[in-house]
């Protein structure tokens, strides 16, 4: 459906969309925005709409619009037909097919004169849905890794699956971790890339063996951007206001374990704030280091398992083992005996 959608209203030219380049995300955004305007409504809520309604029957007999199972991140700046690609070419990695999913992608989902105020709603919205995929292109300097709203996406996602005992219950966040099920799965977060991405990554997985380690090193959410600066500041605001490292005297030891690093403060703590920080703040930058430390983590956690899914089959086996090693400090080290 989404492919359709963008062959069908894509500007074809940088005028129609406001854009230097029609062919991205972002263009495809500006566009929606003026097709649902009048509406007041998200693409989804008109389709489903349209459904219900039997404006519109679903094509092939499968709906186009469902319950989400798989939260997309991404960078709005890159091609739209990349988006496509990397989600297509993940689902048949993992054996899966799309006719049993339904993506979550904000241009179609946000509605689009509401984008900043769906801020505070992500992490709810991820642990509903209970897996993230977050779209890298390229791999080796990722644009979502320059973008605050997926810095943010990606920290929502630990977030949303182990809130802290004290958040207040007046967050999006700490009400759905509430009313969760007992025993509801902890947010999965995946990585995903274009297949020719993924065919350069295989080959760096090989011959560089640090590649990963330093791509992940190189980015920071302090210079991170927006499209809208409105929205960088409101999601700098929601970081410095709602992650914060533990105790002083804990602080180096739990930001080197997996999940640790940040924790989430009361929510009203963020309602009183102004959005325009410094980082002449101690507690502020401390705040930022831990969330850049958190974000680090859950990618390095999450291409470690990409790695493996993808190498796992090339392996050598020796001695009836296969062979591969991690140094506990960076990506696994594929060892090919």
């Amino acid at each position: 459906y989404m492919r359709h959608f963008f062959e069908t209203h894509s500007p074809r030219q940088a005028h129609e969309s406001g854009s230097a380049d029609p062919t991205t995300t972002a263009a495809l955004a500006r566009v929606i925005g003026r097709l649902t305007a009048r509406a007041g409504k998200s693409v989804a809520e008109l389709e489903s709409e349209a459904l219900l309604q039997g404006w519109v029957q679903a094509e092939g007999g499968q709906p186009s619009v469902g319950r989400a199972t798989i939260f997309v991140s991404h960078a709005q700046s890159q091609p739209f037909n990349n988006l496509i690609s990397a989600l297509e070419a993940h689902l048949a990695l993992s054996g899966e097919s799309e006719e049993h999913h339904f993506f979550w992608v904000d241009v179609f989902v946000i509605r689009q004169d509401r984008v900043q105020h769906e801020v505070g709603h992500v992490a709810a919205v991820e642990r509903s849905v209970g897996r993230v995929v977050v779209v890298v292109d390229p791999w080796r300097s990722p644009v979502c890794l320059q973008r605050v709203w997926c810095l943010h996406e990606i920290a929502s996602a630990q977030l949303a699956a182990r809130m802290a005992p004290d958040a207040d219950t007046t967050s999006d966040a700490a009400a759905a971790a509430a009313h969760a099920p007992p025993h509801a799965p902890a947010v999965s977060l995946e990585i995903a890339m274009p297949t020719a991405e993924r065919a350069d990554f295989v080959r760096a997985l090989e011959r560089e063996a640090d590649a990963v380690h330093d791509m992940l090193s190189a980015f920071d959410a302090r210079t991170a951007q927006a499209t809208c600066e409105q929205d960088r500041r409101h999601i700098l605001a929601h970081i410095y206001s709602n992650f914060a490292p533990p105790a002083a005297a804990q602080a180096e030891e739990d930001a080197s374990r997996p999940g640790r690093g940040m924790r989430v403060m009361p929510f009203r703590r963020y309602s009183r704030r102004s959005s325009k920080h410094s980082l002449d703040n101690a507690e502020d930058a401390a705040a930022m280091d831990a969330f850049n430390a958190g974000v680090r983590e859950a990618l390095r956690v999450a291409f470690a398992a990409m790695s493996w899914q993808l190498s796992a089959p090339r392996l050598s086996v020796a001695g009836g083992k296969q062979r591969s090693i991690s140094d506990g400090n960076g990506p696994p080290q594929i060892a090919l005996a």
